[in-house]
């Protein structure tokens, strides 16, 4: 669990980077742009405030009764995003099919509440998930013997490191991204008022598997998924 809390951690500073980059992109193109003339006197549609809680996110209950049969198995983690505004990202906690509070459902705590929100408001809620693997065993194959350190290659190495040039090591500064994997998602408006269901779609597959299937079952969760 703490393995996949670093993920969650990991995924959700990248994907506040992005959406704040994207808003940096977007105020700097605001700025090179002329200032439009603001209308007299215009109708425009009255403001309102959205609040999303008691997220429910339901399991296949084949996978909750194995789940607890093998309480010792490594299984999935889910973790819910929730992007408002204009690079307002909000997090869920972890979650399992052990913190499966209704038999097959895992309730969310998280509540979101966004002020002044205009009548073409648009909330994303995206699912992600973690399958656990088990422990991979790794093989030492170095070998015991020391290589012999004479005092003719000490001085030799001594003299060379003397000779050269002050010589700075090259780190590779590569990003990681996170294991984490978009399932599911859906997006709330003003139409959503109302209704307490929502289907997951907009499946994102990527890699391989991606380049596989192309643009195949991108409607809806995959079909080997514990949702």
């Amino acid at each position: 669990r703490q393995e996949a809390e670093a993920e969650r951690l990991l995924l959700v500073s990248t994907e506040k980077k992005v959406a704040l980059l994207k808003e940096l992109e977007r105020l700097r193109g605001e700025r090179s742009e002329e200032p439009e003339s603001c209308p007299s006197e215009e109708l425009r549609p009255c403001h309102g405030s959205v609040t999303i809680s008691d997220i429910q996110l339901p399991l296949k209950v084949d996978y909750v009764c194995k789940a607890i049969r093998d309480s010792g198995s490594l299984g999935h983690y889910f973790l819910i995003l929730i992007r408002y505004g204009s690079y307002d990202v909000v997090a869920t906690p972890l979650a399992s099919a052990a913190d499966a509070q209704t038999g097959d459902t895992i309730i969310f705590p998280t509540s979101v509440t966004l002020n002044e929100a205009g009548a073409d408001f648009k909330i994303e809620i995206e699912v992600y998930s973690l399958a656990q693997s088990g422990p991979t065993t790794t093989v030492d194959k170095r070998k015991s013997l020391k290589p012999k350190i004479t005092p003719k290659k000490l001085l030799s190495s001594r003299k060379t490191s003397l000779n050269s040039p002050a010589c700075s090591p090259a780190v590779n500064c590569s990003l990681r991204s996170s294991s984490f994997l978009l399932v599911g998602s859906l997006t709330l408006s003003l139409e959503s008022l109302g209704k307490f269901k929502f289907p997951l779609e907009k499946m994102k597959l990527e890699g391989k598997v991606g380049r596989l299937l192309g643009n195949h079952f991108q409607d809806k969760v995959p079909f080997l998924s514990p949702l």
